[in-house]
């Protein structure tokens, strides 16, 4: 098929709930012009039980399927998305044993493709493709359908994850509906009416603050999920500049526990300090001692955590691993600050996803260091490490090995990778050096090998 596919974004924009079956249908209809198919129907994963999936768009239907629901492992749409694999299915129109899809255009003879839309290892919806041409599995198998269903499928989580939050909150008005009814209920007696008003008044606030703080908290996970070998580094600092902003705080920096001393991965601060904060840092032993003892958020002054130089107040937020204190979250201020509970469970669960994504990442850095060092001894290259904590370029340990007169232009084409966040860079054609730099934020690793530059 020489046709690219659609871009999705033209079609998936933010649009309400009323609007959804006709964007799907849009883009439905669109897709089947492009892969000359008859029609189509979108099945989704139910908000609350993923396993179950129901109908909610077609195009070139002659009306609704029924049934309009499956669940996962059942028929042949059911084991489509246990087996997240395109399945197929040819059958004259006359034969049609598949229920759910009794609604197609009747022609002699289809066949039927149900393909699966994952994202992140789950189904979040299934596109059953109704068509007599046969050649629809391989032009699914081209990199630009294939980035179309990865990113449809991102947007069916979305949209999941959207009524997910909605159902909630009708759950909420529901109880809130009660309470009111209560309320009238013991309007009869005066006294007893203005307890209950101020018990709902102060209800109603602490209800909203964690409201407030569990979307705030939704927001941060979306933010550090997005956290990759590559991307660790400039997700953090986002994800640290939100809670930063939110908490008032000045400065912010995350210190992971190690045998020596404690190593800062990742911190925050406003461009208008200058003070880096320390990469690394020794936590008096009575600080320890009270984390792992109440296991909850301190307040504490500079001196009491020997960290003076910087802000003199600080609020410390332990994490934990099965072997006792595993890092902390430090947040500095001016000026004492309380923390309520609200606060302290935020942090605390803040520290949590921060933390279990950096393992995840050290893992995947790891694993990536052990597979180049066997390619490296078979075949021969050399690898090398970098520091990128706080280097712009200027201090490359190997920039002795580059002929005199290239310096400066590789020095250059380094830094600008650097600036520019590249994952995988190589210099310049006119530079000879056989290279490849993997930039694995806050390291860089290099591979280089004799011969002619390729």
């Amino acid at each position: 098929m020489k046709e690219s596919p659609l871009i999705l974004e033209e079609f998936l924009v933010p649009t309400s709930e009323l609007e959804v079956k006709v964007i799907l249908e849009r883009l439905q209809s669109h897709a089947c012009l492009l892969l000359n198919a008859l029609g189509s129907l979108l099945y989704v994963a139910d908000p609350i039980h993923a396993h179950k999936f129901h109908y909610e768009a077609g195009s070139g239907l002659t009306q609704a399927p029924s049934p309009s629901t499956f669940e996962e492992g059942e028929s042949l749409l059911g084991e489509a998305v246990q087996s997240k694999r395109v399945l197929s299915l040819t059958l004259p129109s006359h034969k049609l044993h598949e229920p759910a899809l009794s609604a197609m255009l009747e022609v002699p003879q289809i066949q039927f493709f149900a393909i699966p839309l994952i994202y992140q290892g789950r189904a979040e919806g299934l596109w059953v493709v109704a068509s007599s041409n046969a050649h629809i599995s391989e032009s699914l198998q081209q990199p630009d359908w294939k980035e179309f269903l990865f990113k449809w499928a991102a947007y069916l989580q979305s949209l999941r994850a959207r009524r997910y939050i909605e159902s909630l909150l009708e759950q909420s008005q529901v109880q809130n509906q009660e309470l009111i009814s209560r309320e009238e209920e013991l309007r009869q007696n005066l006294e007893e009416l203005a307890v209950t008003q101020e018990e709902m008044r102060r209800t109603q606030q602490l209800l909203s603050k964690q409201a407030q703080y569990q979307h705030f908290l939704i927001d941060l996970f979306v933010i550090i999920a997005g956290a990759n070998a590559f991307r660790f580094s400039s997700i953090s600092k986002v994800f640290l500049g939100q809670i930063g902003q939110f908490m008032g705080a000045k400065v912010l920096a995350m210190f992971k526990a190690e045998p020596v001393q404690w190593r800062n991965v990742a911190s925050w601060k406003p461009k208008k300090i200058a003070d880096d904060l320390p990469r690394s840092w020794t936590p008096p032993p009575t600080l320890q001692e009270t984390l792992e003892k109440n296991r909850v958020c301190v307040s504490a002054s500079a001196s009491e955590i020997h960290l003076e130089g910087y802000v003199p107040f600080w609020i410390v937020a332990p994490y934990f691993v099965p072997k006792g204190l595993g890092g902390v979250m430090l947040l500095g201020y001016d000026e004492p600050k309380p923390i309520d509970r609200e606060e302290q469970n935020l942090l605390l669960h803040a520290s949590i996803g921060f933390f279990a994504s950096l393992e995840q990442v050290e893992h995947t850095h790891a694993t990536i260091r052990n597979i180049l060092q066997d390619i490296a001894e078979k075949a021969h290259f050399r690898i090398q490490t970098m520091e990128l904590d706080g280097n712009k370029g200027g201090d490359i340990p190997w920039l002795d090995e580059i002929p005199l007169v290239q310096r400066n232009l590789y020095r250059e084409a380094f830094s600008y990778a650097l600036a520019e966040r590249q994952h995988v860079w190589h210099p310049p054609q006119e530079i000879a050096s056989n290279e490849l730099c993997l930039f694995l934020y806050p390291h860089c690793l290099r591979l280089s090998w004799n011969g002619r530059k390729s």
